[in-house]
């Protein structure tokens, strides 16, 4: 065993497909005995988990076969934490984010946060009317559980003003992909603002399909948009106001 190597497992919650958009996760791992070992949350044990390894050691990556697992044909009967609907906060990053045009706009984690230490800042560049960003952090799977009705996220910009657009993505970046456009659009400002969006505003939606969630920002000049704590909207009270 090569104590000197770093390795880590990668792991993503969805039924077998969704390739292009799966919502992979990494997870540290600590020796033990012989082995290395990671500890991979369940939140259905229904739900199938994907998974590889990656080994960093003199400069060179490897990585495992992409294997395959469900939690209840391992014995799991029920998951390994409790229900919350907090999805993101960038307090550990923004790797399920990007830019849905490569040549437009920029993203980088900010202090000027809502709540915690970080938000994201996504950047829209003088001459362009509009920037996008997606993440798969959305998933049709986890969207599905009793009471979730929509997503709540808190937006501003930097000065100026911009209107946010929604669209969700079934199946995304394949043949297969359907895109559905919630007609509901919010203004935004240089103060935080909570942005609530219903899943029944999307038409047409097969919300057990989701697996990309977009937000476009539209604004007359270049702006710099931050955004901070998305969650799952329900009969829960979210925290902090």
């Amino acid at each position: 065993m090569d104590t000197n190597a770093e390795v880590s497992v990668f792991a993503s919650a969805d039924a077998p497909g969704h390739w292009p958009a799966r919502d992979w996760r990494e997870f540290e791992t600590i020796e033990n005995g012989t082995n290395w070992e990671a500890k991979i949350p369940v939140d259905d044990i229904d739900v199938a988990v994907a998974y590889f390894v990656s080994e960093v050691r003199a400069g060179r990556t490897n990585f495992s076969p992409l294997r395959l697992t469900y939690p209840r044909e391992l014995g799991l009967e029920e998951p390994t934490r409790f229900f919350w609907p907090f999805i993101e906060g960038f307090e550990a990053g923004a790797s399920s984010w990007r830019l849905a045009a490569a040549d437009t706009g920029a993203l980088q984690i900010s202090s000027e946060a809502k709540n915690g230490y970080a938000a994201l800042q996504v950047s829209l560049p003088a001459g362009k009317r509009s920037v996008t960003v997606g993440t798969t952090r959305i998933r049709g799977w986890r969207a599905l559980h009793k009471g979730i009705g929509g997503l709540s996220v808190w937006l501003r910009t930097r000065g100026g003003a911009a209107t946010v657009r929604f669209t969700l993505h079934e199946n995304a970046f394949t043949t297969n992909q359907v895109v559905s456009v919630s007609p509901l659009e919010s203004r935004i400002t240089k103060t935080w603002q909570r942005v609530d969006i219903s899943f029944d505003s999307f038409p047409n939606l097969k919300l057990a399909n989701v697996d990309w969630l977009t937000l476009e920002f539209i604004a007359d000049g270049p702006r710099e948009i931050l955004i901070d704590d998305l969650q799952y909207l329900g009969p829960w009270r979210l925290e902090p106001e």
